[in-house]
């Protein structure tokens, strides 16, 4: 089967094209917390470029690593100044050059595409300030809503999986991904997420309903795949949007540890 047939094709492609709208939302969270103007921050896992580029923008000195150079390739860094943004393939950073570096150090939705996130985080751990933030967003592998659909795929009980079944499915069986792709996600639950962060040597919080309040009023910052930015008009056109901000909360229970489908926090090295 080919990738044109894949059931989330038209959701990534949208991601991409919303690409600077998540990179509001990522300014949003960051600019109560540090100065952006000139600060120094790394987005591991950059993708198209968007937050980079949104951050950029705000003044910052960014780095931009990712693993796909033909998204690298496509980031458009017009209008900035040459050390506004940097990019990187791969392993090219080198992270032991940038110890207490960085200001802030931004994960969006790359956690769970890491083959090994304990290591990859006690080195980024290092490369921070000591009053910097790591901001992550990562899908919750026990909500319903990835049971029934996977974000990465669209596949019913695949958020469930580890990384080597995820790759039996999508490469070996329904041939949607080369077998040689480096990065098949494994999604996390919310204990996972905290033990990985606790032994990495960071502290940290949710901010979900900070992130989720700024959404619904800026949808392409947090959503992409049609059906989810209909429900959000359905909701403003209900008057409900309030109601739903109230149900978001920060706490680790049960409503994030079960229910929500992307955690949104921030974390600070523990030092």
């Amino acid at each position: 089967m080919s990738l044109s047939l894949h059931t989330n094709l038209c959701k990534w492609q949208a991601y991409q094209t919303y690409a600077l709208e998540r990179g509001q939302l990522i300014h949003h969270l960051l600019q109560p917390r540090i100065s952006l103007t000139q600060a120094k921050i790394l987005d591991y896992g950059c993708g198209s470029g968007g937050t980079a580029l949104t951050l950029a923008r705000a003044g910052a000195s960014v780095d931009a690593v990712d693993i796909d150079s033909k998204k690298l390739d496509r980031i458009n860094r017009a209008g900035l100044p040459p050390q506004s943004l940097n990019v990187f393939f791969a392993n090219e950073l080198d992270l032991s050059t940038r110890i207490g570096y960085y200001d802030a150090i931004v994960l969006q939705d790359t956690l769970e595409h890491l083959p090994e996130p304990l290591s990859i985080l006690k080195k980024l751990r290092y490369a921070i300030k000591a009053n910097g933030w790591l901001f992550i967003s990562t899908p919750n592998r026990l909500s319903p809503i990835n049971w029934l659909a996977d974000p990465h795929y669209g596949l019913p009980a695949v958020a469930l999986l580890p990384r080597h079944r995820v790759k039996a499915i999508v490469a070996d069986r329904l041939k949607w991904r080369s077998p040689d792709k480096p990065d098949f996600p494994q999604l996390f639950s919310l204990k996972s997420v905290h033990s990985i962060l606790i032994r990495s040597g960071f502290s940290w919080q949710l901010v979900m309903r900070q992130a989720v309040s700024f959404a619904l009023q800026n949808p392409r910052s947090m959503w992409n795949h049609p059906w989810h930015l209909l429900a959000v008009h359905r909701l403003d056109k209900l008057g409900a949007k309030n109601l739903l901000t109230a149900c978001v909360n920060d706490r680790p229970g049960a409503i994030n540890r079960w229910l929500m489908p992307t955690w949104f926090l921030l974390a600070r090295a523990d030092r």
